[in-house]
């Protein structure tokens, strides 16, 4: 900040009067200027700026028992800093040249000095949160100085930059006050004289001037028209991506199906606009997107004014992150401030949807809006104010003033939803706050006459709920605007929050400004009140509102300036100047309101307005237009064809519309209407496509009309594509070592026949066509015509393509000297095996379980997921695996596209006598099709291992009725599930949360297993049947063992049954019969087999009885150990070891397996092929011994993953190992 050095000689420079202190009103007649600032000159050498004041008023103000004086001074809108004597202020920008400075000149100027004045210090701006009465504290280190303040009534700002103009802020404080003589200077007129020393004389930067931008940069440079003319169409050099309008989402293909309807509405409408990724720009990190704006902002040819943000806050899934300003509030502010002046310097948006059903409210809602605007003249005729009264605050001055600039200047009929927080306004001032009166004098009958002098002339101030919000909106609005107290959850008067949204049904979506605290707080966990109102589809057609606690009289100045530059006219002294094509669009508005803000009283109350441009967001998309008044058709009119290689069109439409010519989504040429005709330079446009006329204007419906591109001679193209086998497999795919005849047909879109004699030729630069004849001829094509030629082409596909590969050709036709390109694709397919499952039967053992000594044949069976005919595939099987030894190999003649195939000999896989048990051997695959494409993949083989998780489905377990009239109701079930991460347990009962029903006696059967010396069978269940509080019960389950066969006996586990069968005749099992029963959560059961030996069977057995029944019985995470001597807990492996997941490829789970040696922690997690974390599965300390965990699919924000190849890697403690897996849907 630069102080001007202030020494001048009052009789020399200016006239002096001295007068008494004064009360009232003061007018100076024979001011050199308008109130306020004007400019005098300028050039590119210097401004010369009057400043002159043609009206003060003195008024009287008891604070603390003390009568002080307030200056009011039209115009100034806050006050001083908290302390100093309460001096109004003035402030406006200059732009300066590029690279210069500046040297400050008053050389003109004629004061008045009044005695006995005792100016009142400025108050503290406070919280909006906050309810205590306005502190006045003095600032002894100025009211103590028998000197005056300031020292220089002019001050001015080191060179800073608004989108690429160089400006400073020249601050006016017409007032120089000694507080202890207590004489005040009054400074009625200045003449200011602002010289630019060095620099390039260039006035901004071109490259950054944008037409969207020029209103705020209009609205805030005082000698704007110093800039030169910026260029409407800019020439992209395609060197960078030039988006004028940048859209981010998450890489997801439902956002960027969204996102792109946005980008094509936009594109046709004029506006260059692109969509990214947070993956394309490096990640969802705050660096990977502050670093991908600031650089296109820096380095495009033609850089971004906007960017949209889609997705709610966060870092996993389907979020985009935003920065933190200050440890205080989320803040995507920060990303539009590039040069980090806390000035915004591009146009920030959000749009927060979660998942396709919001993106499909939240956006359709803004396109349908703009395509077909409400029609009801009631939606532009009742906008909407509700606010709290609060009589220490302006929450009734800013809204009010709004309402009464709508009702007095623009002829419509506010609704007014009041409610009272404090004070009384039939009694009471419109506040108590120092600088009211100035606002009054500015907004009331003296002034702009948009409120009357009391608040109690107005009246309506109570009675104001959620029903008559919802009734007012219901009823059709363009707008809301609320100010009050806020919270997460909604408006504190009027209350209405997020609960009383239910009670909206309107069909014409409000544009809400929730000018409050914390109603926009959109990082909270949950929804916000913003969030939900921006959700509801019949919520808000978009909303501003803040991310925390927000200040007070800042607020309503945001606010102010959002007005003005919605509508110029607004505060018509100040803000924002009527451009060529404006539009009312809020978030360009929420960044002038901004920009109005720093500079209103500039230097003063940066603290406070520095928290202000960091909390406000635009939650919609950035070029949303809001209509309000009833559209108007345009009239426009332009030719309905355009002839290839002209270079210009023209159109006639109305004045101050804006014109837009597209081509397949790009833009080609632009301009503003004048009401005659324009005509618009273009490049050469090929024929046989179309031009997209596009012109919109506020308050106007949209114009959209497509124009044929038409050539005006002969112009031949290739029109339709038939190929037909004539060697390799004909089975009517055209894939790999196929050669195919190409009928080709022409069309001629000219206005004109062709020659007699038409060539072409085709040629394509991909190394997997081979072609064999690559020329044509024929005769003459009519103009509009078509004409086959057959077998016009022949072409040899090689090896190796792969699947759905779309093989470019160039067609260039010839005839009478004229030469015409057009291209051609030729879909290739192609097999796309991979390993689906495989079958073990073992061949040498008493069991299905491979056994370390045993052997066992398997069939492998491959998938076809491609669109192309697999002929002799060979399979092969290796290892490294020292405990197996494997044999033979696999051949399948041919599978068809969508189908499995399984090996016609299976592979022998022999097991080391001396292998551990429930152990996975890695075993790795690799499959070949005949025309050279391979898949590799690798499969877990269990070795003495039996557990069942049901995550591969029923995997062996039967289940069965046991009795005539019974029912059995077990089946896999995905409502409760025990395993971690996992999906699907067995369930005897009804779908989902449904009850099981009468008279059920079913069994669940587990596959037959070899008992050995002190077996053990633990699992988990979860059960809510029967019982009464005494351990008695109707309804209950139970455990059934059978040895080699024999009949079935209940077996007791660990620590017993804990409920005991009634006599109930209806009842499968006797009185007495000892059962599970009553409700358990998932509880380890253990059954202790050691007294058994041989081939065993268990079965879990459900019996009701025809009473009350609950919700059943599930079992999951059934473990069989058959340890040799020692407990299996007591097992330590001897190294730490990721071995495996089981199935693989596998849908929709696989448990992945490992061992620790010592006790470390362990973190697992899941990437997909770009190496982007995917999940985390385990972050945590464990003890050595074995242990599985089950990837269900999804991410960590618990959305399902896509097909494809998973990694996953696991690190405990210095060990780290990575491996691969398939999830196939």
């Amino acid at each position: 900040m630069k102080k001007i050095l202030f020494v001048v000689s009052i009789l020399a420079l200016g006239a002096i009067l001295f007068c008494a202190a004064p009360q009232g009103e003061i007018k100076y007649s024979s001011s050199l200027g308008t109130q306020g600032f004007s400019l005098n000159n300028s050039d590119q050498s210097y401004v010369e700026i009057v400043y002159s004041i043609n009206k003060l008023i003195f008024e009287d103000k008891e604070i603390n028992e003390e009568l002080f004086t307030k200056l009011i001074l039209p115009g100034q809108l806050l006050p001083a800093d908290e302390g100093t004597p309460d001096l109004p202020g003035e402030s406006r920008f200059i732009a300066i040249p590029q690279g210069s400075h500046i040297d400050v000149s008053l050389i003109d100027f004629n004061t008045v000095t009044y005695n006995d004045v005792n100016i009142a210090p400025a108050p503290r701006i406070p919280l909006d949160t906050e309810d205590a009465p306005l502190e006045y504290n003095k600032d002894y280190t100025i009211y103590n100085q028998d000197a005056l303040y300031p020292e220089n009534p002019i001050i001015t700002s080191k060179p800073t930059s608004i989108r690429g103009v160089d400006v400073i802020s020249l601050g006016i404080k017409p007032f120089q006050y000694n507080p202890v003589s207590k004489q005040l200077i009054v400074y009625t007129d200045m003449v200011i004289d602002v010289q630019f020393i060095g620099g390039n004389n260039k006035f901004g930067e071109d490259r950054l001037r944008n037409i969207w931008f020029e209103p705020i940069l209009q609205s805030a440079i005082l000698n704007y028209d110093i800039l030169p003319e910026y260029e409407l169409n800019k020439t992209s050099s395609h060197r960078t991506d030039d988006y004028e309008y940048i859209v981010i989402t998450p890489d997801d293909p439902v956002f960027l199906a969204w996102a792109d309807s946005i980008s094509i509405f936009r594109n046709e409408q004029g506006i260059r606009t692109g969509v990214v990724t947070t993956a394309d720009i490096g990640g969802n990190t705050v660096t990977a997107i502050e670093s991908y704006i600031n650089d296109a902002y820096n380095t495009w040819d033609i850089p971004p004014v906007a960017v949209l943000l889609i997705g709610d806050y966060g870092t996993v899934g389907n979020t985009i992150v935003s920065p933190i300003w200050d440890n205080y509030c989320v803040s995507d502010h920060i990303y539009a401030d590039v040069t980090g002046n806390e000035i915004e310097d591009l146009v920030l948006a959000r749009i927060t949807a979660r998942d396709e059903s919001e993106l499909d409210i939240m956006i359709s809602k803004m396109l349908d809006y703009e395509r077909t605007p409400p029609e009801d003249a009631n939606v532009y005729n009742n906008p909407i104010t509700a606010l709290g009264w609060q009589t220490e605050r302006w929450f009734q001055i800013c809204s009010e003033a709004i309402g009464g600039f709508w009702n007095n200047e623009l002829g419509k009929d506010q609704i007014r939803i009041n409610a009272i927080y404090e004070g009384n306004p039939q009694v009471d001032p419109w506040s108590t706050y120092s600088n009211t009166p100035t606002i009054l004098n500015y907004f009331g009958p003296n002034g702009l006459g948009y409120i009357p002098q009391t608040p109690a002339e107005l009246g309506g101030w109570t009675g104001g709920n959620a029903t008559m919000v919802n009734n007012a909106i219901n009823s059709g609005a363009f707008m809301l605007v609320h100010r009050d107290h806020g919270s997460e959850s909604g408006w504190g008067e009027p209350n209405y929050g997020t609960g009383s949204m239910s009670g909206l049904n309107n069909e014409t979506p409000v544009f809400v400004f929730s000018i409050n605290c914390l109603t926009g707080k959109y990082n909270i966990n949950g929804e916000c009140f913003a969030e939900k109102f921006h959700r509801h589809p019949q919520g808000a057609l978009g909303l501003i509102a803040a991310s925390e606690v927000s200040y007070s009289f800042v607020n309503d100045t945001f606010m102010w300036g959002m007005m003005d530059y919605m509508w110029p006219e607004f505060l018509p002294d100040m803000g924002t100047t009527p451009t060529d094509c404006d539009f009312i669009r809020p978030a360009f508005a929420n960044s002038a309101g901004k920009l109005f803000l720093f500079y209103s009283n500039w230097p003063n109350n940066n603290n406070s307005k520095e928290v202000t441009y960091n909390l406000f967001h635009h939650h919609g998309g950035a070029f949303m237009n809001v209509y309000s008044e009833v559209p108007q058709q345009l009239t426009v009119t332009h030719p309905t064809e355009l002839l290839s290689g002209i270079t210009s069109f023209e159109v006639n439409a109305d004045e101050g519309s804006f014109i837009a010519l597209s081509v397949a989504g790009e833009v080609i040429g632009t301009a503003i209407g004048t009401g005659s005709a324009i005509s618009i330079d273009i490049p050469v446009q090929t024929p046989n496509n179309s031009m997209k006329v596009v012109v919109t204007k506020q308050n106007y419906y949209r114009y959209s009309q497509d124009v044929d591109i038409i050539a005006p001679g002969q112009y031949v193209i290739f029109e339709a594509l038939t190929c037909t086998e004539i060697s390799g497999h004909i089975d009517n795919s055209i894939q790999s070592l196929d050669t195919v005849q190409m009928d080709i047909t022409l069309l001629n879109i000219g206005l004109s026949a062709t020659g007699s004699d038409v060539a072409a030729t085709i040629s394509t630069s991909s190394n997997c066509v081979n072609i064999l004849d690559n020329t044509l001829s024929c005769g003459s094509i009519p103009a509009s015509s078509t004409l086959l030629v057959e077998d016009a082409f022949q072409v040899e596909f090689l090896a190796g393509i792969e699947d759905n590969t779309e093989i470019i050709f160039s067609l260039e036709v010839s005839c009478d000297g004229e030469t015409w390109n057009s291209f051609f694709e030729v879909l290739v397919h192609a097999p796309d095996l991979v390993y689906d499952s495989f079958e073990i039967d073992v061949t040498s053992g008493s069991d299905e379980i491979l056994d370390p000594g045993e052997t066992g044949e398997i069939l492998i069976s491959i998938a076809n997921v491609g669109s192309g005919y697999s002929y002799n595939s060979v399979i092969m099987l290796y290892t490294v695996d020292p405990n197996v030894t494997l044999s033979g190999s696999g051949n399948i003649s041919s599978i068809n596209p969508g189908e499995i195939g399984i090996i016609e000999q299976p592979f022998i896989v022999s097991i080391d006598p001396s292998s551990p048990i429930e152990y996975f051997a890695e075993i790795n695959i690799l499959v070949q099709d005949e025309n050279g494409l391979t898949h590799e993949n690798t499969f877990n083989l269990p070795i003495g291992f039996i557990a069942h998780n049901f995550e591969a489905g029923e995997g062996g377990w039967e289940h069965m009725v046991l009795g005539d009239e019974w029912l059995d109701e077990w089946h896999l079930s995905s409502y409760r599930n025990h395993t971690e991460d996992g999906m699907y347990s067995m369930k005897c009962g009804g779908l989902d949360e449904l009850s099981y029903s009468n008279f059920v006696y079913a069994a669940l059967v587990m596959p037959e297993v070899e008992l050995a010396t002190n077996s053990t069978v633990r699992f988990h269940h979860w059960m809510e049947v029967g019982a009464n509080n005494n351990g008695m019960t109707w309804d209950g389950g139970l455990i059934e063992i059978s040895v080699d066969g024999g009949e079935w006996e209940q077996v007791t586990p660990v620590g017993g049954y804990p409920c005991v069968m009634l006599n109930m005749p209806t009842s499968p099992f006797a009185e007495g019969t000892e059962v599970f029963a009553g409700n358990i959560n998932w509880e380890e059961v253990e059954i202790d087999l050691s007294e058994y030996s041989g081939m065993a069977q268990l079965r879990f057995v459900l019996g009701s009885a025809g009473l009350v029944t609950g919700e059943g019985w599930y079992i999951d995470d059934i473990y069989y150990t058959s340890p040799t001597g020692i407990s299996d807990n007591s097992i330590i492996p001897v190294a730490t070891s990721l071995n495996g997941n089981f199935p693989n490829p596998f849908n929709p789970s696989t448990t992945i397996t490992y061992s620790l040696s010592n006790e470390t922690n362990v973190n697992i997690e899941i990437y997909n092929m770009k190496g982007q974390k995917v999940r985390t599965l385990k972050n945590e300390e464990q003890t050595a011994g074995d242990y599985n965990v089950v990837w269900n699919g999804k991410d960590d924000s618990s959305k399902s993953t896509a097909s494809g190849v998973y990694f996953y890697k696991m690190q405990a403690g210095n060990y780290q190992q990575t491996k691969k897996m398939i999830l196939m849907k």
